[in-house]
């Protein structure tokens, strides 16, 4: 199921850059109401909500993982830091879905910054783990 979900993940999250990189730039010239509509500088984009529904996928794959991380005592923070993740990005994608321009605000903003500081965590904690030489 975790490698389902993280298809669905890649193919939301590849599409919606394919149209930051080749729509976005092509149409502007084109169309530039279409265009506003499409560019994630626009904090009422639709692709706002590819962005946190593709995330939201990624963390219902991550948290999917739990059952099968086995180990000691930093596998058990990566296993609460990885549901963490998941409420997280679950919640982005349903408060997004509610109200669009609420991932540029200031809480959205500092939710992004936790996000990502989460999953910083979570790399480090693995690295650690991983790596050849154990302290």
């Amino acid at each position: 199921m975790s490698l389902i979900f993280a298809a669905v993940y890649a193919g939301i999250i590849g599409t919606n850059y394919m149209i930051q990189m080749a729509c976005v730039p092509n149409l502007f010239h084109v169309n530039k109401e279409m265009t506003g509509i499409l560019t994630m500088a626009n904090p009422a984009s639709v692709t706002w909500l590819l962005e946190m529904f593709g995330y939201a996928f990624l963390g219902i794959s991550l948290w999917l993982m739990v059952p099968v991380i086995k180990g000691g005592k930093r596998m058990i923070y990566i296993k609460y830091l990885l549901i963490i993740n998941g409420v997280a990005s679950i919640l982005g994608a349903i408060i997004t879905a509610i109200n669009i321009p609420w991932v540029l605000s200031v809480s959205g903003i500092i939710s992004y910054i936790a996000w990502n500081a989460l999953i910083i965590a979570v790399m480090i904690l693995v690295y650690l783990e991983y790596r050849g030489d154990r302290i």
